[in-house]
């Protein structure tokens, strides 16, 4: 068997496994109860101003016992510690050193394997999470394991099926994430896909950006308000190194490729780069501010990573109705919402489906 094709035998074992469960019935619970504290850091990196994540007064007025966690929050307090009593976490002093719990486990993917970055991203919200309530992760199903060598890297495209739970064990929401999991063209000498710095532009359709703003009265969108075509409000982000370093303590996101340059232009990039549980922040907050505290988020899908937001650039927001349909007292409306930096389009464009009152 050539080179080309023995990396690809290293899969089989992996690509056993799709379809089964790894811990299954089992829960992994996260460290911390959610804290007050705690969402109050995740919602400064992304400047996310909604008064449901701080007043327990206005949480109440809108029928939450207690302020709540912010819907893209949940999969950070959900994770487990990064440190535990007895355990030696930075035994090196190696200047790129990470802690054991931040490796890639060679008893799960091949040994040669150790690039490793978000790929993809779609979640079903059954309720929002209130301060002081614990979470915990409940299995984790193998759905598809694809091989390709690319621009980064040979490897495969890995997607999984979890749910989070509370702590009397009851779901709050499924997340199916993806991950491409790869060996470095660094380590294989290979570099026939291109500058691993360099991405394609992929431009913004101008018909993307052709529309009308919803009107708002007294602060609240209703579903009299909202007509397909209609754009939500561009956000911009920008992305100096210490907003992607507080994003990363906030959402619990330590992967050195998004705070470390060198770290970073191994895995492809050509510099840091924004993690996915930042870029989901950024479009909550986006959407957030077109539903109003009495909207609702039902699910996200088509979050997919199309290019690296690096420190230095500015992640800008930006999103459209779709469609809408009245069910009951509410009116459900689906948004297609994307990123863009100064390459183009950068993230989707995806679909957010969103409730607000009738």
């Amino acid at each position: 068997m050539s080179d080309a094709e023995d990396w690809k035998a290293d899969w089989q074992d992996v690509i056993g496994r799709v379809g089964r469960t790894v811990g299954e019935g089992l829960i992994t619970w996260a460290a911390d109860v959610v804290e007050r504290g705690a969402v109050r850091r995740y919602l400064e990196p992304l400047e996310f101003d909604c008064a449901l994540h701080y007043s327990t007064e206005v949480a109440q007025k809108h029928g939450y016992e207690d302020v709540i966690a912010p819907y893209t929050s949940i999969f950070s307090f959900a994770g487990g510690p990064q440190w535990s009593p007895g355990e030696v976490a930075f035994p090196s002093a190696e200047r790129n050193a990470a802690p054991q719990r931040l490796v890639i486990d060679p008893d799960e993917y091949p040994a040669a394997a150790t690039g490793l970055f978000a790929t993809d991203f779609e979640v079903e919200f059954i309720r929002p999470v209130v301060v002081g309530e614990r979470l915990g992760g409940r299995g984790r199903t193998l759905t598809d394991v694809s091989l390709k060598q690319t621009r980064v890297g040979r490897g495969a495209f890995v997607k999984s099926e979890s749910t989070m739970v509370d702590q009397a064990e009851l779901p709050v929401a499924t997340l199916r994430t993806g991950l491409f999991v790869f060996e470095p063209n660094e380590a294989t000498g290979s570099n026939e896909n291109g500058d691993p710095g360099t991405l394609p532009e992929i431009l913004v359709p101008d018909d993307w950006l052709e529309g009308s703003s919803a009107p708002i009265v007294d602060g609240q969108r209703t579903g009299r308000d909202i007509e397909p075509g209609q754009l939500i409000e561009a956000i911009s982000f920008p992305l100096p190194v210490l907003r992607l370093v507080m994003a990363a303590g906030a959402n619990r996101d330590f992967n050195l490729i998004h705070h470390n340059t060198e770290a970073a232009q191994a895995s492809g990039a050509s510099e840091m780069y924004a993690n996915t549980l930042f870029l989901q922040g950024m479009w909550e907050r986006a959407v957030r501010a077109f539903i109003g505290n009495a909207g609702t988020i039902e699910r996200i899908s088509g979050f997919r990573m199309v290019s690296f937001n690096t420190a230095g650039d500015t992640a800008t927001v930006r999103g459209k109705v779709q469609s809408h349909r009245n069910d009951g007292d509410r009116t459900v409306v689906e948004l297609m919402v994307w990123t863009e930096n100064s390459g183009g389009l950068s993230v989707g464009p995806g679909t957010v489906t969103v409730t607000v009152p009738r």
